[in-house]
């Protein structure tokens, strides 16, 4: 005969003060857009967790001379951290109601004075309307997002904090098609279908235990995705706009050193 037992008392707090600006402007073909966001996050973290377990009236691991437990996590963090983050995008029409291109142009920074670690993320996406009977559009994407760490992908498995922990990266390609057409009594419907292939570095893996996410608090992965989605968009039913969407994805992710 055996038990067990889990104790936590664990509190987070999270308090975030955020302030930005944002705006945009025509100027002949071109219509920018802008922005820049202030941000003041500060963290109060206290675990306490304790796990028991008893075999046969002998607590584990045994010791006649003291009670052990078998597991204790003990961590208090305080974290003061400012951000500041902003982007500019320029959006350009060419041609005319016949034939169309437009071309989006930006780049995005982000800044924590955690890590103190500055990214740039430019992106790009190009469409062309061609002059045909059909209303086709084909698309063009690439660029790169940068994801920061926030809380949960500092902490470690046992309780300390990486403060170290870098942005996760990736590169993406996004080459697409959209189709709108009439069907059903005239109702509009519109079918986008896009392939893609996503690069990842500075991965922070995590495992999940029952409800809860555990990150490694490290970058030590890369991994990627590539797959095929098409929707269709429209009144399946007359008067409600609805969806449906098939798709194929293949991910993959390679640990270092495991």
């Amino acid at each position: 005969a055996g038990y067990y037992q889990n104790y936590g008392r664990n509190q987070l707090d999270i308090v975030v003060y955020n302030a930005g600006v944002k705006g945009s402007f025509d100027k002949g073909k071109h219509f920018i857009q802008f922005g820049n966001n202030i941000e003041q996050t500060n963290i109060n973290d206290r675990l306490k967790e304790w796990e028991y377990q008893d075999s046969a009236g002998y607590s584990l691991p045994y010791n006649p001379g003291s009670l052990n437990l078998y597991h204790t996590l003990n961590s208090t963090a305080d974290l003061s951290i400012q951000k500041f983050s902003g982007y500019v995008q320029d959006n350009i029409l060419f041609g005319d109601s016949a034939r169309q291109f437009t071309l989006q142009a930006g780049v995005r920074y982000n800044y924590n004075t955690l890590n103190k670690e500055i990214l740039i993320s430019p992106r790009m996406q190009f469409s062309i309307k061609p002059n045909w009977k059909k209303d086709v559009i084909f698309k063009l994407a690439a660029g790169a997002y940068h994801q920061p760490p926030f809380y949960r992908e500092l902490r470690k498995y046992n309780g300390t904090l990486n403060t170290d922990v870098k942005a996760q990266r990736s590169y993406q390609l996004v080459a697409g098609v959209d189709y709108n057409f009439k069907a059903f009594d005239n109702r509009p419907f519109r079918i986008a279908t896009e392939a893609y292939y996503k690069t990842m570095s500075h991965v922070d893996v995590y495992d999940i235990d029952n409800v809860k996410i555990r990150y490694a608090g490290n970058n030590n992965a890369k991994a990627y995705a590539t797959g095929l989605e098409a929707r269709l968009f429209g009144e399946l039913v007359k008067d409600a706009e609805s969806w449906f969407s098939i798709g194929i994805m293949q991910t993959k992710e390679d640990l270092d050193n495991d």
